[in-house]
């Protein structure tokens, strides 16, 4: 069984101290979910985004099948994901920062492919 509380922020589960517990709050604002391989970016389902989903009962399954998995939400037209990495000795969090002290205001021009 899953709820979201009052506040709207925590969502709770059988499995609630999950990163994955978190889906059920994304796909409670629209944003459809699905699970990822624990610790990475790569899908834990057969056909990866394309079973991304709002609905509450597959995402609990997927919950009580990938406990420990990470969340993937899926991009489309109301969502901009922008994944920025800190590894390899390199920090990406670094580099904007240094991009929005330059100009002392952050932009991004974001062209669809």
């Amino acid at each position: 069984m899953s709820t979201i509380n009052d506040d709207g922020l925590t969502a709770t589960s059988d499995n609630s101290g999950s990163v994955f517990s978190h889906s059920l709050q994304y796909a409670e604002m629209g944003y459809e979910v699905s699970p990822l391989v624990p610790g990475q970016k790569r899908p834990a389902t057969k056909n990866g985004c394309n079973n991304a989903t709002t609905d509450l009962e597959s995402i609990e399954r997927w919950g009580e099948e990938h406990p420990d998995a990470n969340i993937g939400i899926k991009a489309g037209t109301d969502v901009l994901i922008l994944d920025i990495d800190n590894k390899d000795g390199k920090s990406g969090t670094d580099d904007l920062e240094r991009i929005r002290n330059r100009s002392g205001r952050l932009f991004f021009y974001i062209q669809r492919v």
